[in-house]
């Protein structure tokens, strides 16, 4: 038989993932599937032969991870989902090789963000949990995956991704961790989930607006992202107010360069 090692199966994950996506980088559920086939047949192989070099590593399963999470389809998250768990308990059960990191985590939450299935919000968040206690530590990344999550759900009698939201970007701004302070994907998210899941009526709903624009200038994440979620979030005329457009100007004669440079200090200059 062929010798297979533990690089040769990673090198075989890596490439059975990019051959089988699609031009929207998805790719086909028996792609996914076979790649966990293929991972337990590693892991049969070094039960039955003891060859270390033959055993499955923490990036066999965060590739199988990622090709689950590039289905993006209704129950491929909770199947990426399930095979970290199963990592989860067999770190525990003395077995190193396969404690989940961050990209485990933050793949898994990735999965469940682009999933848009009802629920993914409060599963994200759960997950957020878990990462903190499995690592100690997250930044802002983690976190703007659950805002991305509660972004993409859809609105249930038996979920509230804006309560999510709100729980989550509270979190953020009430650090003392510089790196898990909001950055200008989380004033996106935000503006775009309330959009989303706050009713046209709801008598706070321009209040909040507001709010969070004055809380993205005060941190200097005004970018060109945070101005297309404003711009498809609220009313034409609330926009021309905020950012002081002049009678007749059009979106397009908004040039961020000429903003204060106060409200971009902290956006990277090519955004």
């Amino acid at each position: 038989s062929v010798y297979v090692d533990v690089n040769n199966l990673n090198a075989v994950l890596k490439k059975f993932g990019e051959d089988n996506s699609d031009v929207k980088n998805e790719i086909v559920d028996d792609a996914a599937e076979l790649s966990e086939a293929l991972l337990e047949r590693m892991i049969v192989r070094y039960q039955e032969s003891g060859n270390k070099q033959t055993l499955p590593n923490i990036f066999s399963y965060n590739r199988v991870l990622n090709n689950y999470a590039k289905v993006r389809r209704e129950g491929y998250a909770q199947k990426a989902e399930d095979l970290l768990t199963r990592m989860e308990a067999n770190f525990n059960e003395g077995y190193s090789n396969v404690m989940p990191d961050d990209v485990s985590y933050r793949t898994c939450m990735n999965a469940w963000a682009v999933s848009k299935e009802v629920g993914s919000a409060e599963k994200t968040e759960a997950l957020l949990k878990r990462y903190i206690e499995m690592c100690g530590m997250c930044s802002s990344n983690g976190f703007n995956l659950v805002l991305k999550a509660c972004a993409t759900s859809p609105p249930s009698d038996g979920s509230n991704p804006f309560g999510v939201a709100v729980k989550i970007f509270h979190q953020m701004r009430d650090s003392d961790d510089p790196k898990v302070k909001p950055d200008h994907a989380s004033y996106s998210y935000m503006f775009i989930i309330c959009n989303k899941h706050l009713p046209d009526n709801h008598t706070q709903r321009l209040q909040i607006f507001k709010k969070l624009f004055r809380e993205c200038c005060e941190d200097g994440m005004i970018s060109s992202f945070v101005v297309d979620a404003m711009r498809n979030s609220m009313p034409r005329d609330l926009f021309d107010e905020l950012f002081k457009l002049k009678e007749n100007a059009t979106v397009d004669d908004l040039v961020l360069n000429d903003l204060p440079a106060e409200w971009r200090r902290n956006v990277p200059d090519r955004l």
